[in-house]
């Protein structure tokens, strides 16, 4: 999708680049709420897929202590990363993250990082959706 975004002069703009609060290494299921979103129409943070994408955040939690950063501003160094032409819009109500999230811009990645970073990626486990979610998003 970058190449095609590049060539007709787009930019994107990255969606939940934090993995709806995961990548933070913050998010807990069992603090959250029986009717957290996340928990009622993500498959991403339920069962096995949620103890493998954990594990996921801890490699990139090992990633921040190299560099001297939180786990969010991996994650979002990472996604800028990928191209000039791609922006976050990451969410808060927070000022301590605001200030964390607005950190990443100091992060530097080196290629093998930004490699390590996306082997992770590839990895992650579980839909970003339910079936009805997904339903919903599909309006073809």
């Amino acid at each position: 999708m970058l190449p095609a975004i590049t060539e007709v002069g787009a930019s994107l703009v990255a969606y939940s680049p934090l993995g709806r609060g995961m990548l933070t290494g913050a998010f807990s299921v069992e603090a959250a709420s029986a009717q957290d979103f996340r928990r009622v129409m993500s498959p991403r943070f339920a069962g096995d897929a949620f103890e493998a994408n954990r594990a996921l955040v801890r490699e990139i939690e090992a990633v921040a202590v190299e560099k001297n950063a939180k786990a969010a501003q991996i994650a979002l160094a990472w996604v800028l990363a990928r191209a000039p032409n791609v922006h976050v819009i990451p969410g808060t109500t927070k000022l301590a993250n605001l200030q964390t999230n607005l950190g990443a811009a100091g992060v530097t990645l080196t290629d093998a990082d930004i490699a390590r970073l996306g082997a992770l990626a590839e990895r992650v486990k579980g839909e970003r959706y339910d079936e009805a979610g997904m339903k919903a998003l599909d309006t073809d």
